[in-house]
């Protein structure tokens, strides 16, 4: 994560849990730079760190699309970087 204070980004961050918008690291995005995310699947992670599995979900159909809700902030490292929000699951997926 970054610096205290330095409103770089450090590392790779691929998705952002709901309560953390408000932080210094990412209200500005969450203020200004929201987004959608288009998709085809995505995966839920389950189990202790170092054994986790993988539950994936896909869009209906063959063509199917599902978007995620999303932020955005530009980094000198990496370019725009995206961010899902992440909060708890529906029954579809906690279930899953």
């Amino acid at each position: 994560m970054p610096k205290k204070g330095d409103g770089q980004l450090k590392e790779h961050a691929n998705n952002t849990c709901i309560d953390k918008l408000d932080s210094f690291f990412w209200r500005d995005s969450f203020e200004e730079r929201r987004c959608l995310i288009p998709l085809t699947h995505f995966a839920k992670a389950e189990g202790p760190k170092g054994a986790k599995t993988r539950t994936w979900f896909s869009a209906p159909g063959e063509d199917g699309l599902l978007v995620a809700a999303s932020i955005w902030r530009s980094s000198d490292e990496w370019g725009e970087c995206y961010s899902m929000i992440m909060t708890k699951a529906n029954e579809s997926v906690a279930g899953a």
